[in-house]
């Protein structure tokens, strides 16, 4: 598998999905590069699980966890059924020339831990999401791994495309998203408490990742905004990124943490 899964992300890995990325940008997706990034990856490492395994299976399935407009759902139902599972989840909000497979695309409209129980246990072969489980708060981000562990099939996989805490620094604890920006072993360790296991050995050093303008950003605190450019030199810590002051305060006060990007690629193993 992939050398692009179970690690954090830097602008030199752009490079390498920049196939991906051409074709989102060639159909007509006119949104942030940080969409782009996840779709990207995910629709790799979705393609080399087909090629490699998925393509074997009868009638295959796919769940999108938080899917929305994602253009995922319109690329992989070239190979398979797809589930949409969201609040906003939504078929016709595309650019016109995205092209659309055989399989069907079935909208399940409303909340992920009450929508997913619609889906039978062991039935589906991939489930994927782009920077939407993580966000699941109120004690409902453990649950709802249990439910899509549920529905996965012996030998099914997850991938996910999500934003993860920089290694030494903290998880934000306060505010009303108590779920957000995990340490990538944190959410790791949730995925495989829960059953999951790693197809390919993880990496989460420090040293595996680039800090950079698009791998690395501050959040406001209680908001999922960014606002970052590359380090500069200014105090240990602000570390110099622009404006970190004039939005957090002086230095001393409590500041969000620095965000990242990770892949992960994890399988259901069979009994």
């Amino acid at each position: 598998m992939s050398y692009l899964a179970n690690r954090h992300f830097g602008t030199g890995d752009l490079e390498e999905l920049k196939p991906e990325w051409d074709w989102l940008v060639k159909w007509g997706y006119k949104i942030k590069h940080d969409h782009l990034w996840k779709w990207s990856i995910i629709w790799r490492l979705g393609g080399e699980l087909w090629n490699s395994h998925i393509s074997l299976n009868n009638n295959p399935v796919y769940v999108d966890i938080g899917g929305g407009k994602s253009a995922l759902q319109h690329i992989f139902s070239r190979w398979a059924t797809i589930y949409n599972i969201d609040k906003k989840a939504n078929i016709k909000s595309k650019p016109k020339d995205v092209p659309s497979g055989p399989y069907p695309i079935k909208i399940l409209r409303g909340d992920f831990l009450k929508k997913v129980k619609e889906i039978e246990i062991d039935s589906v072969d991939l489930a994927y999401d782009s920077c939407s489980i993580t966000h699941f708060v109120n004690g409902k981000l453990e649950e709802s791994i249990a439910e899509m562990v549920r529905i996965l099939k012996p030998d099914g996989y997850y991938i996910s495309a999500t934003d993860v805490v920089h290694p030494n620094d903290f998880p934000r604890a306060e505010g009303k998203h108590k779920n957000d920006m995990l340490h990538a072993t944190k959410f790791a360790k949730l995925l495989t408490d829960a059953g999951l296991v790693f197809d390919t050995k993880p990496d989460w050093r420090p040293e595996s990742f680039f800090l950079d303008s698009i791998n690395a950003h501050r959040t406001k605190p209680g908001k999922r905004g960014w606002e970052s450019d590359a380090p500069g030199n200014c105090c240990k810590e602000c570390k110099g990124l622009p404006g970190y002051h004039k939005l957090y305060g002086a230095a001393g006060a409590v500041r969000a943490p620095e965000i990242l990007r990770a892949s992960f690629l994890m399988k259901k193993p069979s009994v």
